[in-house]
């Protein structure tokens, strides 16, 4: 029974965890791609860390198919049920946030505008009387609107600014196919760190520290994949990448080097031949592909 629980348990985080990775990407395209090359790198790696080595229906039935494609399923779906505008890498024009900036700006303004008509208007104007009944005076009723408007504005601060599609469309251009390699770089990489963290640094699953890890990526892995959008397709506008792409590669970096730098002298096993090969052919297609196509 305790192994059914975990192994329901480890569905169940899979599930999410693609569930996360839809609602960053936004892409059904680009999922399925790193769900298979993920699948690889398990393959390729399993002579460093026990855990990657499992069974063909594990690798290709329970997680691809199953545990992945669920939760990519309802990740896109969630996309789509906010989605208020529809984004592609090919034709349509990125949304500017310089515009949103001006906009909320000239709104700001006509609001300030208007508020200082009503001023003064109140101020020359007799007061309104008071209502018997203790019913509240047309002044209260406007502080209560503004404190009201003011609530959801910073409400809305902490929600995502849209949940609109990304087709990734790699094949386009060789700028936008060495960004969609380098991206699925660094997710696998993203992917593959917390299980040599947590082999390296003595952690389980469950530890606090793994957890926060996730969520923090996640986090940073939404405001990051639309920065990075927004810099290829509206580069105008966009004249360099935001802030929270730099941090989030920086992050991946930086464990990346920890992982270097405490591993050494603990994987003294060869990469296995069949592994290099595939690896090298690989690494051939990629830099052939886009030199052919």
């Amino acid at each position: 029974m305790p192994g059914i629980a975990a192994e329901h348990l480890q569905c169940v985080a899979h599930a999410l965890g693609w569930f996360g990775k839809a609602l960053i990407l936004r892409d059904y395209w680009f999922c399925w791609i790193l769900s298979i090359a993920f699948e690889f790198a398990e393959y390729s790696l399993q002579h460093q860390l026990a855990n990657f080595a499992e069974c063909w229906w594990d690798h290709w039935i329970l997680d691809v198919l199953i545990c992945n494609w669920l939760g990519t399923y309802i990740g896109m779906k969630t996309c789509e049920y906010f989605q208020v505008k529809h984004f592609s890498w090919r034709n349509v024009r990125p949304f500017s946030f310089a515009h949103s900036r001006r906009f909320s700006f000239a709104r700001r303004r006509r609001n300030e505008t208007t508020d200082d008509v009503d001023t003064s208007q109140t101020v020359t104007a007799a007061p309104p009387p008071v209502a018997d009944d203790g019913s509240a005076t047309p002044k209260k009723r406007k502080r209560q609107g503004t404190i009201r408007r003011n609530t959801q504005k910073v409400l809305k601060q902490f929600s995502p600014h849209d949940f609109t599609k990304f087709e990734w469309a790699g094949t386009t251009s060789f700028t936008a196919y060495f960004t969609v390699v380098l991206l699925l770089s660094l997710f696998l990489a993203a992917e593959l760190n917390p299980f040599y963290l947590k082999f390296l640094l003595w952690m389980e699953p469950s530890h606090p520290f793994v957890i926060a890890r996730l969520v923090g990526v996640f986090l940073c892995g939404l405001p990051a994949v639309r920065e990075l959008y927004q810099y290829m397709n509206d580069s105008r506008r966009a004249v360099r990448m935001g802030q929270h792409t730099w941090l989030l590669l920086a992050t991946i970096i930086t464990e990346l080097l920890v992982i270097i730098k405490w591993s050494r002298g603990l994987f003294t096993e060869p990469m296995p031949g069949k592994i290099k090969v595939f690896l090298s052919s690989l690494a051939v297609l990629l830099v052939l592909y886009p030199t052919v196509a």
